[in-house]
């Protein structure tokens, strides 16, 4: 008798097509109806690489991305975050805020929203050119950055106070004679060396050889946007520099920038 009122049960909800949790009386317009005053919803928690995975992920799946820290939807062709407040694209461009070329896999690239409203990651990409080579590697970028908030991008093996302060993992390997670009649909918008230039070990910046070497360059105060003129950027001296340079393994500032 016990397993007929098991069974009995089963059918009813199949049948009814209705699921309440912490309620006798889920509402009529939902197929699942959650009650809860001290306790939230878990959706699946995965990585990029767990989320690309999904041989073929349904349209309208949805899961929460351990390495952008946001949740993301499938729209049939791509993964989609969800913005939690409205994000304004017609603003000025992200720039580089700090670059760091440090010892073993501690590399990032640290990108910086310098507008009052949330700023969509679509169509931007973290281009690398190896060695003097005129073709780069291209590291695609989604996810959302906060009003004057950074984003930083880190080598997947890189020490614990870098991914802690990280937003997206990635295969980032680049020594002080790789070019790095910062590209939106196409276009340069931010650049550290000269795209088909081998410097021998790395470029100079505000008069230190081989700064982009075995250092952590930091944008200055009062740098608003990216700047595609290396020679410009990078300076001669302390003072007419974009950047400060800083020794290996510095990452005081990472996370954070200052505008």
């Amino acid at each position: 008798m016990k397993y007929l009122s098991i069974l009995f049960l089963f059918f009813s909800i199949i049948l009814s097509a209705q699921v309440g949790i912490g309620t006798t009386i889920p509402n009529a317009n939902t197929m699942l109806d959650i009650n809860s005053n001290s306790k939230g919803v878990l959706f699946p928690r995965l990585t990029d690489a767990q989320r690309d995975a999904i041989a073929i992920p349904a349209e309208g799946l949805f899961i929460y991305n351990l390495d952008s820290h946001d949740y993301q939807y499938y729209n049939g062709t791509e993964w989609l975050a969800l913005a939690t407040i409205p994000v304004n694209n017609n603003l000025n461009n992200l720039f580089i805020s700090e670059y760091c070329e440090g010892s073993g896999n501690n590399k990032y690239i640290e990108i910086y929203n310098p507008n009052n409203a949330n700023f969509d990651l679509s169509g931007y990409e973290i281009e690398l050119y190896y060695n003097g080579s005129s073709t780069p590697t291209t590291f695609l970028l989604s996810g959302i950055i906060a009003p004057n908030d950074v984003f930083v991008v880190h080598h997947n093996s890189a020490n614990a106070t870098i991914s802690t302060a990280g937003d997206h993992s990635t295969t980032l390997n680049f020594n002080g004679d790789d070019a790095v670009v910062l590209v939106k649909d196409g276009v340069n918008v931010d650049i550290i060396g000269v795209i088909g230039v081998d410097p021998g070990n790395g470029w100079s910046v505000a008069g230190t050889t081989n700064a982009t070497q075995n250092h952590t360059l930091k944008r200055k105060s009062g740098i608003t946007s990216g700047n595609t003129n290396w020679s410009a950027s990078a300076g001669t001296t302390v003072a007419n520099s974009e950047w400060e340079v800083l020794p290996i393994d510095t990452f005081t500032d990472l996370g954070t920038h200052t505008p």
